[in-house]
C-alpha cells in the first residue's frame, strides 16, 4: 500500500461508520451517511454524467404506507391510482433532498406544488400534478441532448430514446423504424451462428460503427405492468420492457421501511471497494515523469473521451513540482466497478460479453448452493443481443481496464461494461436491447468455457480468497464475495 494508492485513515473512518451502523438512527441521518457514501464510492462516478441527481440515494426516505398521503397534490390521480403506481415502479421524489443535490429546484419553473413528485425510478421519468406547466419531466435530458446530435430522431420523440437497440436493430436488418426490440426463437447452434454472421455482415456492409455484445439469463425477468387506465399518464410504459436493474438496486423497493440495512449495504461495499484497491495496488494517479508531455490518453474514440479526458496533478513540495499524475476518475470507477461486479459485489454496471459461448453458458446453467448446473429445460432462457454505439453508449470492453492486475473472472468471461444506472434510472440497460433470443432447446456450447474456468477457484484466485477473508473477518452482513 503506497500513499498514492490508499490513505490509511479511509478504513479507520469505514471501521467507525461500521460501529455507528450498528445502533439505530432516523432515516435524515441515514440518508446524510448514504450522501458521504454517494460521494466516497468510487464506482459509481461513471454514472453523474448521465443520471447525476440520485446516484444510490434514494429519492424518499418516507416509509412506503406513507407515500399516498405525501403525494395528495395529485387530484386526477386518486389515492387508489397512486398505490397502484407505487406497486410498479414509482415512488415519491422529495424535492426537498433534491435540493440537497442540485442548486436549483428543478421544478420551481414548472409551477409544481407540494413537495413530492412520482418518480417512475425505472426510467428517470416523472409524472407531474395536475396544475404543473407540463405533464411529464424526464430527468436524463443532458443525456438525450447528447444522443440527439446523432440521432436526430430522438428530438420529435422522446420516448424514443427509450427503444433505441431496437429502432439500431430493425434500421440494420429491415430498413424500417421499430420499436419493439427483434424477436428471435433458436433450436440450434447452427440458426445461432447463422442469426450473428448476418448480422456481423450487415454491420460491415453498411460501415457501421456499432459493435455486436451478448448477455445471457437463465431467465427473463419482466417490469411490473402498470394498469391499462393510468397508461395515459405513463405512456412510456405500453410497451412492457425486460428487467435489467443492475445488482445494487435489486430489492430496492423493500429498503424504504428498514433504511439501516440498505446504508450498511453500501457501506459495505465502499469498504470492499478500499479493501480491493489496496489489495491490487490500483493507483488513484498514474504518476508521470515531469518531462514527458504524454497525458495518458482515456477513452480514445468513444463517448467518454471529449467530457472525460484525463488531467494532470502535479505535487508540490517547498514550491517545486516533484511529482506529475495523470489522473481519470472514471477510468477508475468503471474498472473499481468491473472488479466488484465479477467477485458478487453489487454494483450499478451491467456485465456483458463478446463471446457468444460464455453467454450461452450464462443462459442455460443455474447457479444451485454455489455450484453451476446445466438446465434441464431451457424455456424460459434468453439471449440479449446489444449493438453499441461507442460514440453514445457508455460502455467499455473490459480488456481495456484491466491492465497488469490479472484479475481472471472478466478476462476470461470477454466482458464488456455498461454504465449508467442510477436510483431514479434502475431499467437502464433495458433501452440497448436490440434483439432477443429465446431458446427453445438446449444450444451447444463450447465445453471449454465452463464453471471451472469461467470462475477460478480461490486457490487459483488471489482476488477471490482475499475478498472472501475480508468479509469473513469483519463479520459482513450484507455483501460476500463468490
Amino acid at each position: 500500500m503506497t500513499d498514492n494508492n490508499i490513505n490509511p485513515f479511509e478504513f479507520f473512518f469505514q471501521l467507525s461508520r461500521r460501529n455507528k451502523l450498528n445502533q439505530k438512527h432516523s432515516n435524515e441521518v441515514l440518508f446524510e451517511e448514504i450522501l458521504k457514501i454517494e460521494n466516497a464510492l468510487n464506482c459509481v462516478k461513471s454514472t453523474v454524467y448521465d443520471n447525476p441527481f440520485f446516484l444510490i440515494a434514494p429519492t424518499t426516505i418516507s416509509a412506503t404506507h406513507e407515500w399516498a398521503s405525501k403525494t395528495d397534490n395529485y387530484k386526477t390521480l386518486d389515492e387508489a391510482k397512486r398505490n397502484s403506481l407505487f406497486k410498479t415502479g414509482f415512488i415519491p421524489l422529495n424535492r426537498k433532498l433534491l435540493a440537497k443535490k442540485t442548486i436549483i429546484d428543478l421544478f420551481e419553473d414548472l409551477k409544481v406544488k407540494g413537495q413530492n413528485v412520482i418518480l417512475d425510478k425505472d426510467y428517470g421519468l416523472i409524472i407531474l400534478p395536475d396544475d404543473a406547466l407540463k405533464k411529464n419531466f424526464y430527468l436524463g435530458m443532458s443525456e438525450l441532448e447528447r444522443y440527439g446530435k446523432t440521432y436526430p430522431y430522438l428530438k420529435s420523440g422522446l420516448s424514443n430514446i427509450f427503444s433505441i437497440g431496437a429502432i439500431r436493430a430493425h434500421s440494420l436488418l429491415n430498413n424500417k423504424m421499430d420499436f419493439s426490440p427483434i424477436d428471435v426463437l433458436i433450436d440450434s447452434r447452427e440458426d445461432l451462428n447463422k442469426l450473428i454472421s448476418t448480422i456481423k455482415r450487415k454491420l460491415n456492409d453498411n460501415k457501421s460503427r456499432f459493435q455486436i455484445w451478448f448477455r445471457g439469463q437463465n431467465n427473463e425477468h419482466i417490469l411490473r405492468e402498470i394498469d391499462s387506465d393510468l397508461l395515459p399518464f405513463a405512456p412510456w410504459r405500453s410497451y412492457t420492457d425486460p428487467s435489467l436493474v443492475p445488482s445494487i438496486f435489486r430489492g430496492a423497493d423493500t429498503i424504504y421501511d428498514d433504511l439501516n440495512d440498505y446504508t450498511g449495504k453500501l457501506s459495505e461495499i465502499h469498504e470492499l471497494e478500499t479493501a480491493l484497491n489496496a489489495h491490487l495496488n490500483i493507483p488513484r494517479y498514474n504518476l508521470r515523469n515531469g518531462n514527458d508531455k504524454n497525458i495518458k490518453k482515456y477513452f480514445k474514440g468513444t463517448v467518454w473521451e471529449d467530457s472525460n479526458s484525463a488531467f494532470t496533478v502535479e505535487r508540490v513540495i517547498d514550491g517545486n513540482i516533484s511529482e506529475f499524475h495523470d489522473y481519470n476518475p472514471v477510468f477508475r470507477a468503471l474498472q473499481t466497478s468491473l472488479f466488484l461486479q465479477h467477485y458478487g459485489v453489487p454494483t450499478n454496471i451491467l456485465d456483458i460479453t463478446k463471446d457468444i459461448d460464455v453467454a450461452l453458458f450464462f443462459s442455460q446453467t443455474k447457479n444451485t448452493n454455489g455450484k453451476y448446473k446445466l438446465l434441464e429445460d431451457v424455456k424460459n432462457s434468453v439471449i440479449y443481443i446489444f449493438l453499441l454505439d461507442p460514440k453514445t453508449d457508455r460502455f467499455i470492453d473490459s480488456s481495456e481496464l484491466l491492465e497488469e492486475f490479472g484479475v481472471q473472472r472478466p478476462l476470461r468471461q470477454k466482458c464488456g461494461v455498461l454504465a449508467g444506472a442510477s436510483f431514479m434510472h434502475q431499467n437502464y440497460y433495458s433501452r440497448f436491447i436490440s434483439i432477443r433470443i429465446k431458446l427453445s432447446n438446449f444450444i451447444n456450447f463450447d465445453r471449454k468455457v465452463n464453471e471451472e474456468f469461467l470462475f477460478p477457484s480461490e486457490d487459483q484466485d488471489p482476488v477471490l480468497n482475499h475478498l472472501n477473508n475480508y468479509t469473513k473477518k469483519n463479520s459482513f452482513k450484507h455483501v460476500h464475495a463468490f
